[in-house]
């Protein structure tokens, strides 16, 4: 069995058994960005062209971020990007995009804040400075939310605060062009682009 087909059978014991095997093979640096990221960018693609449920993408990022703190050497875990990121649920309590997105992006290797749900812009805007975040990852399940980022934007603006924001949710796969129009910086479909266009902003 390899490692997808472990995550898909949701067999966690089988996957860290797969990355133990790679430990032993002395591929610790490469092991995340090979066995895992890989993995759920793959997933993440399947999802999206209607092969897998979002149930099936949500409990294989929640088993990679459990085996990821249970084997990882801690000499790895920091080697994390710093946790200038964050991940809200905007004036919505639909949690569960959020909850896959979180998972995925710490399996990795984001060290990412997770600034819960049903947050106000008030809220939002206080954590942004206390926490010095670069990078706001919002998700949105009703399009009356996905329109008030555009509000949130011009508060971070009359802030003076330095933040890109990426946006993902059903209001933004129906209406592609909506993360222009509120005016975030980026829009992920999946995971996998969540995880592409971060590293972009990083590097």
């Amino acid at each position: 069995m390899n490692f997808k087909n472990a995550l898909l059978d949701f067999d966690r014991e089988e996957a860290e058994e797969i990355l133990m095997l790679a430990f032993k093979n002395g591929n610790k640096t490469d092991l995340v960005p090979e066995l895992i990221t890989d993995v759920l960018t793959e997933l993440g693609d399947e999802w999206e062209r209607g092969e897998l449920a979002l149930s099936q993408i949500y409990m294989t990022g929640k088993i990679c971020e459990g085996i990821i703190e249970s084997i990882i050497p801690e000499e790895m875990k920091k080697n994390r990007t710093a946790a200038y990121t964050a991940v809200v649920t905007f004036n919505d309590y639909h949690v569960l995009g959020k909850k896959i997105l979180y998972s995925i992006l710490r399996s990795a290797g984001f060290n990412i804040l997770d600034y819960g749900h049903g947050v106000s812009i008030n809220g939002i805007i206080k954590r942004l400075k206390s926490d010095k975040i670069k990078f706001l990852l919002i998700s949105t399940l009703m399009l009356h939310s996905a329109l008030e980022i555009k509000e949130l934007k011009k508060e971070i603006e009359k802030q003076g605060i330095s933040v890109k924001i990426m946006v993902g949710g059903a209001p933004f796969i129906f209406d592609e062009l909506l993360w222009k129009q509120v005016g975030a910086d980026a829009m992920g479909k999946t995971p996998s682009d969540a995880i592409n266009i971060l590293n972009q902003w990083i590097n």
